[in-house]
This record gives structure tokens, sequence and C-alpha cells, in this order.
């Protein structure tokens, strides 16, 4: 049985227990690894080339030359750091089978992201009414358990066969944002702003409009509405008692953030019908529970036959497509999925 451990530095052999090595036949190693810059995790966004300045894109106006503004420089740009340190347990079982286990903590600090910005700040696109710039924006945390483990099921001196697996189970968490972003960096995916970045959530987190169902009554779609910015008064005015939300009072003790749509008070509950009023809550997350691979790999002589599957278990995706289908936001053709026609409310 051998004993490392290692940080940094170089490793410091330790002899346990010779017994211990004549009952399993090979060696048990424990290792401890701190300050690894080991991408586990891709960053979140980028910088081009030209990050920290003005740039601008020739363009056309009214079958006129143009310059536009296309991008919003960032001199106080930096580059992102990350440290990480493991421990974990590797064994070699019977002569022929591995296994190794490893708890891994990585940070990374000072993230890239694209914040939108008033348009006051001037447009970057052409194509749309956005004004962006790239920012270093807090921490991030990945942690978790790494499993890899390999067997030779066939071991004769032609012929081999090794059967391999591996699984990471990962943890990711937004630790530390700046001060004017506490409150969280909506953050957009297929040009929707359906994500939230923000402390204590994972980094890739969907931020939705809590839809409810369906109005029984009418077929509308059904929200939570949102109580935070918004009052709901017993009789829809301004003068009324406040029944729901908090309610913010003029100088003359009028609501100022009456609830703006209409609405339904269902079994005593208040729901609204539009989802720009809506309340928005995190719902799912986009990272797998757990991910890896299994490998097979044939050996015969000199010649050897491989096969990999990969897999991933867990984790939310947004169906853009199918959103797309369920409805019609222009006066041209335009393609309805078959949902339309076997689940619409038919009263």
């Amino acid at each position: 049985l051998g004993l490392r451990l290692s940080v940094v530095g170089p490793p410091v052999q330790v002899d346990v227990a010779a017994e211990v090595q004549r009952v399993l036949g090979d060696r048990l190693r424990q290792r401890n690894q701190a300050a690894r810059v080991n991408d586990r995790l891709g960053n979140d966004a980028g910088a081009g080339y030209f990050a920290g300045h003005d740039l601008y894109t020739i363009s056309q106006n009214a079958n006129q030359p143009a310059i536009y503004f296309s991008q919003i420089g960032n001199p106080d740009l930096k580059w992102e750091t990350g440290a990480s340190w493991g421990v974990g347990i590797e064994a070699r079982l019977f002569k022929r089978w591995n296994l190794n286990i490893e708890y891994y903590d990585k940070v990374n600090r000072d993230l890239l992201f694209d914040v939108y910005n008033p348009l006051s700040a001037g447009a970057t696109s052409t194509g749309s009414a956005v004004s962006v710039i790239t920012k270093n924006l807090g921490n991030v945390s990945n942690r978790g358990v790494e499993i890899e483990t390999d067997i030779d099921v066939i071991k004769h001196r032609k012929w081999k066969l090794n059967i391999a697996a591996n699984a990471t189970f990962l943890k990711n968490t937004v630790t530390k944002l700046p001060e004017g972003n506490k409150d969280g960096i909506t953050t957009y995916a297929g040009g929707k702003a359906i994500q939230r970045v923000q402390e204590g959530h994972p980094l890739y987190s969907y931020y939705l409009y809590d839809w409810v169902g369906i109005d029984l009554m009418n077929g509308r779609s059904l929200y939570r509405p949102n109580l935070t910015d918004y009052c709901i008064t017993d009789n829809k005015a301004a003068d009324g008692e406040v029944l729901y939300g908090t309610p913010v009072y003029d100088e003359n003790g009028l609501v100022t953030n009456l609830f703006p749509k209409t609405y339904s008070i269902i079994n005593g509950e208040p729901y609204c019908y539009h989802y720009a009023y809506a309340a928005r809550n995190y719902c799912y997350d986009a990272h797998p529970d757990v991910f890896g691979s299994i490998t097979a790999t044939l050996s015969y002589k000199q010649w050897s036959l491989s096969s990999l599957f990969t897999y991933s278990l867990g984790g939310y995706t947004y169906d853009g497509a199918y959103q797309s289908l369920m409805g019609n936001s222009s006066t041209s053709m335009h393609q309805f999925h078959n949902d339309l026609k076997d689940k619409a409310w038919n009263g």
C-alpha cells in the first residue's frame, strides 16, 4: 500500500501497510492537489481581439453609406482567473480493476459577461434594439465528484477486453457578483431573456414566467402576477383597499403601482392573463446531474477495436423552435405545431 500526498510540489511517499498490499495485490493511493487551473466547465462568454475599444461597422441607411456603432469598448477588461484543488483515491484491485474517485473544487474569478445597457448608451446592433458591453463580473464555483473505473474482463496472452466508464457529478454556483448587480443579471439564450445570473444559483438557470395553467372559463393562459412591483386593490382603482402586493403611495395617499392589466381571482388567489406582468421564478438548471462515457476496447495481438458511448442525464434546454410554433407573432405566413390543434382549449 502506498500513500502519497502532494500539494503542487513533489510527492512524499510513505509505506503504511505492506499486509494490505499483500491482500489486495496492488496499491492504494491518496492524493491532494491544489492550485490547478483545469477547465472542468468552460467560461460563460469570450471577448474579441479588440474588446477594449469602440468599434464601428460600415453599412447603409436608406441606400446611403453609413457607419454604425458595433461595439462599446471596455478598457478595464482583464483575464479570467481560476484555481482549484482536489482530493482523490486511486486503487488497482486484483491486478485487473482500476478505480479512481476524486472530489474537486474549482473557482473561476472575473468571468466575462455581455451586459445589456440602456439604449442611450448607443445601440450595438443594426438588427435589434440592444446595447451590449463586455465586462468582468463575479465568481463561480464548480465542485463535485468524478468517478473513473476500468476492468480487464478478458486478460489473455493474445486476447484482451477492457471495459471503462467514468461519471462526473457537478454542482455549479455563482458565488459573487458586483454590488450593483446583486439582484441578478438577465442573460439571453436564443434571443430571449430566459436565463438569469444571481448569487446562490447555478450559472445557467432558467428564469421564466410562472405559468400555472388555463382559465377554464375563457381558455386564456393564467400566470401568477408580479406582486413585487404591482399591487391589486378591491375596486381596481388607486383609492381602493390593497388586497395583494406591496403598494406605493403618492402624496395624496393614492396607489401609484396599480396592477395595469386584467386579472382574475380564482379560489381566493390572484392570477393575471398577460405574461409581461407575471412573476418570474427560477425553474430549471441547464447543467446535467451526471455526465460521462463508457468505453469498450477489444484487442487481439497488435490489433484493437474500440467503441465510445457518451451520456448526460438531467439538465434542461429551452426548445425555442417549439415555442415559435405555438404562437404567431407576425402577419406573414406562419407554421403551427400540431399541439395547437390537439391540445387546444375547447371550452
